[in-house]
């Protein structure tokens, strides 16, 4: 079992390490989230942001999850079907990132984006 100082030191490397190859939270696509609604995993992965915030994202919200598979439906971690369900549910443009890791649990990250997508204006031209 890893004690606190060993996993806020993972935290700092996962921080430093998504800083350096410019990480940002995945978001499901519509795929992922069908599979995620089933309680399957599919194709999509979680990338380790430890304590780095990308820029363009805000953190609204964190889940405790197991990441080992064994927990049952009481424990304190949400088992990997029932996060993936969570998901599933939320709003199509969250993102999500792995921000503190421990041997068998996770701390995930919800993410919305801060930047509105701005579609370009056109003038209209009058002959």
């Amino acid at each position: 079992m890893m004690d606190l100082h060993t996993i806020h030191e993972l935290s700092r490397q996962a921080a430093r390490k998504a800083r350096r190859e410019h990480r940002q939270p995945a978001v499901p696509t519509d795929h992922d989230r069908a599979e995620m609604a089933q309680g399957r995993y599919g194709n999509f992965r979680i990338p380790n942001l430890g304590e780095y915030r990308p820029r363009g994202w805000r953190m609204i919200d964190q889940h405790f999850v197991d990441k080992s598979g064994f927990s049952s439906p009481g424990e304190p971690a949400l088992t990997m079907p029932k996060f993936m369900q969570l998901i599933a549910k939320t709003d199509p443009s969250h993102g999500w990132g792995m921000i503190e890791e421990g041997q068998f649990q996770a701390w995930v990250g919800e993410f919305i984006p801060t930047r509105k997508k701005v579609k370009p204006e056109f003038d209209s031209v009058q002959g």
